[in-house]
């Protein structure tokens, strides 16, 4: 639910490009929207059947392995930018082709299908550790700072640090 939410928000709260438009939403953020929440739905609705069936592709999973990964790095790149993008094609790419590379780095790579539905469905991948810790550690931290900001405790605590430490050089 989490995953789906946040690939269903970035589109509609964080244009596409500086000079995208500010007012009214394009037909393009909608869609990558629409898209992002459908693929969280997914995997919410069929989880039971995910989990028993993990090793296999069937065509829903074909079909929606590859688009996910396009959405996430799509949300990627609009909130961090180009850098993790490439960082994460060069990875993703290595599972592809590790079979080419000499000895140190060959691996025997996998096929594309099978590598996007591991991206996508696996609990060792994106549904694991990432989406475990920004639900649950991430989001308190941002909820608490939000709070304490909200009433006051921010100004408090700035106003402490300077009382007691102003008259220093840095203070």
């Amino acid at each position: 639910v989490f995953l789906g939410l946040i690939m269903g928000l970035v589109p509609l709260l964080v244009p596409a490009t500086k000079t995208s438009p500010r007012e009214g939403l394009p037909w393009y953020d909608a869609l990558l929207s629409v898209t992002g929440v459908a693929l969280g739905l997914y995997v919410v609705l069929f989880y039971p059947d995910i989990i028993t069936t993990s090793g296999l592709t069937p065509l829903d999973r074909t079909i929606m392995g590859p688009i996910a990964i396009m959405v996430i790095l799509e949300c990627c790149r609009r909130l961090l930018g180009w850098t993790l993008v490439v960082i994460v094609a060069l990875f993703i790419l290595y599972g592809q082709f590790s079979s080419l590379l000499p000895e140190p780095l060959y691996s025997r790579g996998a096929p594309w299908i099978r590598l996007a539905n591991y991206l996508y469905l696996d609990p060792g991948a994106l549904l694991g550790l990432p989406v475990r810790i920004v639900g649950t550690t991430v989001l308190a931290f941002i909820f608490f700072g939000q709070v304490f900001f909200k009433t006051g405790g921010a100004n408090l605590l700035s106003d402490s640090a300077t009382s007691l430490m102003g008259r220093f050089r840095g203070g």
